[in-house]
């Protein structure tokens, strides 16, 4: 377990070894934004299914790969009757920061080998939630 603000990201960097060393497969949510050095760690071609959940489909452009594995999406509403009922609901219940859908703050690691990794908390993957704010975060 770690608590932020620390002095130094080598979280970032010890998150992105992680999931390079992935065996099986990846599942990360970024509420906000990306930082490069998971860019980076997404861009290669792997032989295992890697999921990326954003919460604005500008975010999830911002990730290129040619990885075939590699599938990334971001929150929506339907585009359906039901959609007037969700913006109504969720118009009440946004966090206050203009997130509407994607707020989770986790990754997970080969969920279904003897070797599974979770990390969660209420640190974003990113330097300012690192190094600015009050978060913590278990891995």
């Amino acid at each position: 377990m770690f608590f932020s603000p620390r002095s130094t990201v080598t979280h970032l960097k010890n998150y992105s070894d992680l999931i390079n060393k992935a065996e099986e497969l990846v599942c990360m949510i970024f509420p906000f934004n990306i930082d490069e050095i998971f860019k980076e760690v997404f861009r290669k071609d792997k032989t295992y299914l890697r999921y990326i959940l954003f919460e604005k489909s500008a975010q999830a452009k911002s990730v290129k790969s040619n990885d075939f594995d590699l599938k990334i999406t971001a929150g929506a509403v339907l585009d359906e009757p039901v959609e007037q009922w969700v913006k109504e609901i969720t118009s009440t219940k946004t966090t206050g920061a203009g997130i509407r859908y994607v707020h989770n703050k986790f990754f997970i690691i080969d969920a279904l080998s003897s070797k599974p990794v979770v990390v969660s908390g209420s640190a974003n993957f990113s330097k300012g939630s690192i190094l600015d704010n009050d978060e913590t975060r278990l891995l």
